[in-house]
């Protein structure tokens, strides 16, 4: 179902919704027909920011201390951009408390 969409996203024909992660489908783009319950799309489609925010800092602690100086430049400015859309983006997602216990189907 994911590769679907993906496959007519990439060919333009079906929209996205652009998340601090990149873009994902929205809440009607994944074929869900057929399927014995019915996931909570929004849920499965969240990008919660606290989440977000703390998977970054770990990240980039992680390269600071395992990879250090060796790091490229690049992947510090990627992050930096990461950091940038979270933030961006953090109006847009609900119930961010709730990750920790998300369950798509409900």
């Amino acid at each position: 179902r994911v590769l679907e969409w993906a496959l007519a996203r990439a060919s333009g024909q079906l929209p996205a919704s652009g998340r601090c992660v990149g873009w994902v489908p929205t809440h009607d783009g994944l074929d869900i027909a057929g399927l014995e319950e019915c996931p909570d799309m929004e849920a499965l489609l969240s990008t919660p920011t606290r989440f977000w925010r703390e998977e970054s800092a770990e990240v980039r602690q992680y390269f600071k201390n395992e990879v250090g100086d060796s790091l490229p430049t690049e992947m510090w400015r990627q992050l930096d951009k990461l950091d940038k859309r979270i933030e961006m983006f953090a109006d847009y997602n609900v119930e961010d408390d709730e990750y920790h216990s998300y369950d798509p189907i409900g």
